[in-house]
């Protein structure tokens, strides 16, 4: 269960935006940033503070009784202070360097470089093909599908180094996904040209989990409730975070025909 990785590993997981699991086509179809767009990583939450019917038909897995809404303190307000910045996880189990100078310093001594002058190889545990460029909060736009957000080049300058506008990737969807009212974690990882993983983990600090309210599925069996409870009371948080958490009843709790 997804909530026993999130709680134990402190970790959101971040989708890449060109991945087929994502319900947008219009995610990655950008003129000329296709290529960009393996190296955009995404976590989306809703501000939406009641249920919603599509949210539970259409999210969290295929097994409707195992689905859950998670309902974050202060998230966004605090997101900053939620957010470890000492390294994340990727999907092949590597870690990733925030600084550039870390990154830039381990490949230096761990290269044919460093090698040559017999440097003793460090942070051997991470993968140095990228780093992290970037972590934003954003809400997302919504836009019609013929707005210049969708159709326009992209491409700026041309040359033998031509630049291209990035800073839309991620940000965007067309007016049929409104009622999601999303918003996102978006992690931009360097070099910008890459397809090296399907996803990655952001480290968070346990307090984000304070106060978290967990709803079942309007679907849950009491065998699932019971997972989901001792998924908590046995996760590897603090005993006073433990006690902040809540687990609730879906208000649409039987009453949803399938």
């Amino acid at each position: 269960m997804a909530l026993e990785a999130m709680l134990n590993n402190k970790t959101f997981l971040a989708t890449r935006l060109d991945s087929l699991k994502l319900n947008d086509t219009f995610e990655a179809k950008r003129k000329n940033l296709g290529k960009f767009t393996g190296s955009f990583f995404i976590t989306c939450f809703t501000q939406t503070a009641y249920e919603v019917v599509p949210f539970w038909m259409n999210y969290g897995g295929r097994k409707k009784s195992e689905k859950l809404m998670f309902r974050f303190v202060n998230f966004a307000s605090r997101f900053r202070d939620f957010l470890k910045t000492d390294y994340c996880l990727t999907s092949s189990e590597g870690k990733l360097f925030y600084k550039i100078d870390e990154w830039g310093e381990t490949n230096n001594r761990n290269g044919e470089l460093g090698k040559a002058l017999g440097e003793t190889p460090v942070n051997m545990d991470f993968d140095t093909r990228a780093f992290v460029g970037q972590v934003t909060l954003c809400d997302v736009e919504y836009r019609r599908a013929l707005d210049e957000v969708f159709t326009s080049d992209n491409k700026i300058t041309e040359g033998i180094l031509p630049s291209y506008n990035v800073a839309n990737l991620g940000r965007y969807k067309t007016i049929h996904w409104t009622h999601e009212k999303e918003t996102r974690i978006i992690v931009h990882l360097n070099p910008p040209e890459q397809k090296y993983y399907d996803h990655i983990c952001i480290i968070l600090d346990q307090s984000i989990f304070h106060g978290l309210e967990i709803v079942l599925s309007p679907w849950v069996t009491k065998k699932v409730d019971s997972q989901v409870r001792e998924i908590v009371n046995s996760a590897d948080i603090s005993k006073e975070i433990k006690e902040s958490i809540k687990i609730i009843y879906s208000e649409l709790y039987g009453q949803i025909r399938v």
